[in-house]
């Protein structure tokens, strides 16, 4: 695992080495030094931050794991009775979802004045299972059973880099995050819309991304998520652009 990059000063500056590295075993923490005369690190926006960092001397250090570009993300899905595409097919009398194809994306639209972006798709198993495992057991199973009826609109808020920052402490990369206002209400809008929408078209019940969600199954349950009280620690989000260093919602037509 690289610790830090090794160099020194010179009359022009800071001069790179060598990598300091350590195995990741657990079981030693002595470092050994890789001596090089060109060091590229592409650990992505996180760790590399983490890396130069913990690096001695080097410079412009106020700079290091600023702006870093979450665009945080959650998941509004839906059950329906009947599957949400036609590509499935009949396999020994049984329902075989999607025709070998995970996941289907089929719309994409920024809404400027909500600070967010639509994305609408059908689930695949992996990302249901995830989205559901706050519920009780029996309650999931029956879901997971069911993923083929299921259908999601993904919201993207559109991020401030201000509010996050990459940190080191005790010689690990943590995040520094602010949570913002903003984000939480364009989230609450976005659940009223995203619910509304899918009652609309015929869903049986809506699932919003929340530790403890209210149940959304007709149109006069869109008055619980008015009365909603949460913030991002009881959101089920995550970022789009795990490398933290991609601007979005710059231009709306991009």
């Amino acid at each position: 695992e690289a610790r830090s990059v090794v160099g020194q000063e010179v009359k022009e500056g800071w001069t790179a080495s060598g990598v300091a590295v350590s195995p990741r075993d657990g079981g030693s923490r002595s470092t050994t030094t890789i001596s090089a005369r060109r060091i590229i690190v592409a650990a992505g926006a996180f760790f590399s931050s983490a890396v130069l960092l913990r690096s001695p001397g080097f410079p412009n250090r106020q700079s290091i794991g600023q702006k870093i570009y979450l665009q945080p993300h959650a998941q509004v899905f839906a059950l329906f009775d009947e599957p949400m595409t036609t590509n499935g097919v009949i396999d020994g009398g049984q329902y075989v979802p999607f025709n070998g194809v995970p996941a289907i994306y089929n719309f994409l639209g920024f809404l400027e004045e909500h600070h967010f972006w639509w994305l609408a798709s059908i689930l695949y198993p992996a990302s249901l299972a995830s989205f559901v495992s706050h519920l009780p057991p029996q309650e999931h199973f029956e879901i997971m059973r069911k993923f083929h009826r299921t259908m999601s609109l993904t919201v993207t808020v559109k991020d401030d880099p201000a509010k996050s920052r990459i940190v080191v402490k005790d010689g690990r990369a943590q995040l520094d995050f602010e949570e913002s206002k903003r984000d939480i209400e364009s989230f609450r809008r976005c659940f009223s819309v995203a619910a509304k929408g899918l009652l609309a078209v015929g869903a049986r019940r809506v699932f919003l991304p929340l530790l403890r969600p209210p149940v959304i199954e007709k149109p006069s349950d869109l008055e619980k998520i008015e009365k909603l009280k949460f913030t991002y620690n009881d959101l089920i989000s995550y970022s789009d652009h795990t490398s933290g260093g991609t601007p979005f919602g710059l231009d709306s037509q991009r």
